[in-house]
């Protein structure tokens, strides 16, 4: 078989690969002409998947006190943690797996496997345990293959666990007071309390008579009646920039997805790959807070790229008249976030937020990386667990979170009560999509070509509010 990889200077190129043998991005294939170095997409490289053999992830090291010392509390970036002197530690590692634009059939299931057990495990989500000093090939076994690339497996990534004696580790604790991290956290965790998941996990409590959606606990209402629950979690939010359909030119069908998402008066958002979003001249709608159904129709779109010149999964469209004062767009983290969201090893990270399905499901993950992509986890907290759609919700796929068919719907995480938008799924499980805060710059410009060409007013994102944060 072959593989095709664009490269940045539009030039395509042919890869001989062995069924299921995989070829990992930085590794070096002969070509007939010179050799090329495949570059991961999420690195910002100069080759884009088209398509490309999934690859496992592996997380910063996630220490882990074996044998306790002697405990104090300490705070640093943003966070608290209880810091063991003269303890015994090892390190555990979640694994998640890069999809590139690769999707997996229905019904698949997803199989880790260790290959030293007595030295490393790994559960069905992909967190790797330290049993013993030693090294441990792991791998994610697909069932069935994935027939457009030819592999049922991941490539085996080799991890070292190792033991430290009379070590100071930092466990993380919490979020210190005053963080945008901590405001961030609590908007979700303050929401979910208390809360029944099968009830409070719904957006609408019923969807038009001539829409798709396909929710077994739906009802079904009026022509072009949408009813937002009075009991989902995040019902006191603003909701409003979250499109429930849009309707194509010549139908009457309210369409659940591909998704849209308004980033400003004349904008909306969607993922860019396999053409799943809102086509021109079709009417996406918003329901306003105040349960009023409104719609505009997309007259131009465009593709967003990397400023590397690769293309993201960003696409963005243009309205023909600007969105009224009911529909607020998501705001966008500014650039300089990260002066109140320092990054450290993703297990201290640990944001919840909101991310829609095609099934309008409001489902908690925990965001777990920011750069050329926005990636999140299943979360490891029982409640926030209780939110992540499982197989038994009506999935197409036999795995939790996001899945086939998602593609598209937004993620936020929730500060001083507003969304804040974080990407647009293209990957699924924990979910990823390319990242709307570290691409904004790329993003604006998009948006100011497409009012440009078509004669529309300018518009700008709008960064949420951080000075009552604290900064580190």
């Amino acid at each position: 078989m072959e593989l095709m990889f664009s490269q940045s200077n539009g030039k395509r190129i042919a890869v001989p690969v062995e069924p299921r043998k995989a070829v990992q991005f930085g590794e070096s294939v002969s070509l007939s002409e010179p050799s090329t170095t495949l570059i991961s997409e999420i690195n910002g490289g100069g080759i884009t998947k088209d398509p490309v053999i999934p690859v496992i992830v592996k997380s910063d090291p996630i220490p882990r006190v074996t044998v306790p010392g002697s405990t104090a509390e300490v705070t640093y970036n943003g966070r608290v943690w209880d810091r063991e002197t003269s303890a015994t530690s090892v390190e555990d590692f979640q694994l998640s797996i890069d999809w590139g634009l690769v999707s997996l059939p229905e019904s698949s299931e997803i199989e880790w496997v260790s290959d030293t057990p007595a030295i490393a495990t790994v559960d069905s989500e992909g967190l790797v345990t330290h049993v013993s000093v030693g090294t441990a090939k792991i791998y994610a076994r697909f069932l069935p293959e994935i027939e457009s690339v030819g592999v049922d497996r991941t490539p085996d990534i080799a991890i070292a666990m190792t033991e430290s004696v009379s070590s100071t580790v930092d466990v993380f604790k919490e979020f210190e007071a005053g963080s945008m991290m901590r405001d961030a956290e609590l908007a979700v965790d303050s929401r979910i309390a208390g809360t029944d998941r099968d009830v409070a996990r719904h957006l609408y409590t019923s969807f038009p008579s001539n829409s798709n959606y396909t929710d077994a606990s739906e009802t079904r209402g009026g022509v072009d009646e949408f009813i937002r629950n009075p009991n989902f979690w995040a019902a006191d939010i603003d909701l409003s920039c979250i499109s429930p359909s849009h309707i194509r030119s010549g139908e009457s069908t309210h369409r659940r997805s591909p998704a849209a998402t308004a980033i400003s008066p004349w904008h909306w958002m969607s993922c860019h790959h396999s053409s799943f979003h809102p086509p021109i001249n079709s009417k996406v709608y918003f329901l306003q807070m105040d349960g009023t159904l409104i719609y505009r129709t997309t007259i131009a779109k465009e593709r967003v790229y990397y400023d590397t010149g690769i293309g993201s999964d960003l696409m963005v469209g243009l309205f023909d008249s600007a969105l009224p004062a009911g529909v607020v767009p998501a705001k966008v983290l500014p650039t300089n976030y990260q002066s109140y969201l320092p990054w450290v090893s993703p297990y201290a990270n640990k944001i919840p937020g909101l991310l829609l399905d095609q099934q309008e499901h409001g489902m908690v993950h925990d965001l777990n990386g920011q750069n050329k992509l926005g990636t999140w986890t299943y979360p490891t907290d029982a409640k926030r667990y209780e939110f992540v759609d499982q197989p038994a919700d009506n999935r197409v796929w036999d795995s939790p979170g996001i899945e086939l068919y998602d593609s598209g719907s937004p993620s936020f995480i929730i500060i001083n009560g507003e969304l804040v938008l974080i990407t647009v799924w293209n990957g699924g499980f924990g979910g990823s999509g390319s990242d709307v805060t570290n691409n904004q710059a790329q993003v604006q410009s998009v948006m100011d070509s497409l009012s440009t060409a078509n004669g529309k007013p300018s518009s700008t994102l709008t960064p949420v509010d951080l000075s009552s944060f604290n900064t580190y």
